[in-house]
């Protein structure tokens, strides 16, 4: 009995210790869960009220203009402006807004455009407009500028061409650079000038257009025949005018004259600067003094037995062309002084004399894109004999006053001209010169020429 009592008091007490602890643990976890939530509860991050705000630095002006302005301070009633906008700094792109004004402080809407230039028509009287321009950039900076355009009573003067200048009368077949220059009055100013050239059949090709610039260089293309050349201009308020010029396209060559006087001058060396053109027409860079002095072949006189001998000028040149009391040579002579350049520089390329030919049918080699070296009078005059001597092999020779030597380029059968470079004339131009009076003279030095190319 005594061991049965201890039993159930120790089984008793056990019983409560564990349903004690059960109490202590439950108490220590809602405990824990109390403080967690009072711990979520608490308004611990930081926040920003509905009236807070985020303040940057003070802007400064980053975009500004760079030269905007409109194509007229004056214009008559019912007039366009053009504003072109130039604007520099900021980010790109700009976004520009005009808005206009006439006799009131009251704007008109605005318009906005991505690009930067902007036609308005002015209104219908007269009075003071005003032009405001407003760029944004794409970071919000902004610029205004005001452009104040007078309106003129709707009056005018008609526009009108004055002249026109171009800088040749002809040009060569194939491409052309022409300086071009014109003038007008009237109207509006300033003018937007328009450049162009018209065909034979009508065919009108833009060249330039929509310049502030009355003269230009202009380059094109042309094929034997009549060309106008049309230069068209437009006032402020789009009313227009045009001027023309008839520009004739010959068959030649575009060779670059070579000046015998240029410095170091050849007063007799017509024949090898010649020589020089034509080669500088194949792209050789020679000189006319190289040419005289290094390749061609030179003859000197003496008297024997009081009688003056010298070379013959077919083979030879007769005298020094440095010199100015000289004579000169003819086709054989200018031939062989090109075939010993070729052969210095290892060049396929062979110089051949064309003596005895009619001038016609030279222009078979312009036709091929060959120039031909050929001999003529000095200034187309009239040649006769004003020296003799013999040659060392016993043969005579009469000297012809005013022999000289050109480059004949083209020829125009429509015109009856013929077009030369020749070495008397100082600028880089060919020079027009009557056929009949140019084959006259080549007859009359004996039909001499050399014609250059590949075997």
């Amino acid at each position: 009995m005594k061991k049965t009592k201890q039993y159930h008091f120790f089984n008793s007490f056990f019983i409560v210790g564990i349903l004690l602890l059960i109490v202590l643990l439950n108490y220590g976890c809602l405990s824990q869960n109390k403080n967690s939530s009072d711990i979520s509860n608490k308004d611990t991050l930081p926040t920003i009220s509905s009236d807070e705000k985020i303040s940057a630095p003070e802007k400064t002006e980053p975009i500004s203009d760079n030269g905007s302005k409109t194509n007229c301070t004056e214009i008559y009633a019912n007039g366009t402006v053009t504003v072109n906008a130039h604007i520099k700094g900021g980010s790109l792109p700009y976004t520009y807004r005009f808005s206009h004004k006439a006799d009131s402080e009251k704007w008109s809407d605005t318009t906005e455009q991505s690009d930067s230039e902007f036609s308005v028509k002015v209104p219908s009287y007269p009075c003071t407009y005003t032009i405001k321009m407003t760029v944004n950039d794409k970071a919000g900076y902004t610029m205004t500028k005001m452009f104040n355009i007078i309106v003129k009573k709707d009056t005018k003067s008609t526009l009108k061409a004055k002249n026109i200048n171009i800088s040749a009368d002809y040009v060569c077949s194939g491409t052309n650079t022409l300086f071009v220059s014109s003038e007008f009055e009237g109207g509006v100013p300033p003018y937007k000038y328009k450049y162009s050239y018209i065909n034979s059949n009508g065919t009108e090709t833009e060249l330039k257009d929509s310049t502030y610039s009355k003269s230009e260089y202009l380059k094109f293309s042309t094929s034997p025949g009549n060309y106008t050349i049309r230069v068209t201009a437009e006032d402020c308020i789009g009313t227009s005018a045009h001027i023309d010029k008839t520009l004739h396209s010959v068959t030649c060559l575009p060779l670059k004259n070579i000046y015998q006087y240029s410095e170091p001058e050849l007063p007799t060396g017509c024949e090898v600067t010649s020589l020089a053109t034509c080669l500088n027409y194949y792209n050789f860079n020679i000189t006319k003094n190289t040419l005289a002095d290094q390749y061609l072949p030179i003859g000197y006189f003496e008297f024997i037995n009081n009688e003056k001998y010298g070379p013959d000028p077919e083979n030879e040149f007769a005298g020094n062309p440095n010199i100015k009391e000289s004579y000169g040579c003819y086709s054989n002579c200018i031939a062989t002084a090109a075939n010993n350049y070729f052969k210095d520089i290892n060049s396929p390329f062979k110089a051949s004399a064309l003596n005895g030919k009619e001038l016609e049918e030279l222009y078979m080699y312009l036709n091929q894109g060959k120039p031909v070296i050929i001999w003529t009078t000095m200034y187309l005059a009239e040649s006769y004999v004003n020296d003799t001597w013999k040659t060392y092999d016993g043969n005579n020779v009469e000297w012809l006053a005013n022999e000289h030597c050109v480059v004949l380029a083209g020829y125009d059968k429509e015109k009856n001209t013929v077009y030369i470079a020749d070495p008397l004339n100082e600028n880089e131009q060919l020079t027009e010169c009557n056929a009949a009076l140019f084959k006259k003279r080549y007859n009359e030095i004996n039909k001499h020429a050399v014609i250059i190319g590949k075997p």
